[in-house]
């Protein structure tokens, strides 16, 4: 597998997971920076115009609210835009994934 460089804030990166192959379903994490849901946004719109990307996949937390800045701003965009989409929020099920099970 191919490593390239991706950074939110240059979109001049944004072409590098794509390398000429077709992607039709993309899965975002929150990235790091001021008001994240803006680059996000961008990216969003840029994949559906210049590669097609068809589908998304956000992560986003429980208290993800669609009426507050954050992640809940991704996914408003999603419904407003009627794109294809699932929102995982797995702060849930996090906690059985740290558990330890022990068998005798």
């Amino acid at each position: 597998m191919l490593a390239v460089v991706f950074d939110w804030l240059d979109k001049e990166t944004w072409q590098a997971p794509f390398g000429g192959k077709p992607i039709s379903a993309i899965y975002l994490m929150e990235p790091l920076v001021a008001e994240p849901w803006k680059p996000m946004i961008e990216f969003i719109d840029y994949t559906r115009k210049v590669h097609g990307v068809t589908r998304f996949v956000l992560v986003a937390g429980t208290s993800t609210d669609l009426s507050r800045p954050g992640m809940g701003v991704v996914w408003k965009h999603f419904l407003d835009t009627g794109v294809d989409h699932c929102v995982l929020r797995p702060s849930w099920f996090m906690g059985n994934e740290i558990t330890q099970i022990l068998l005798y």
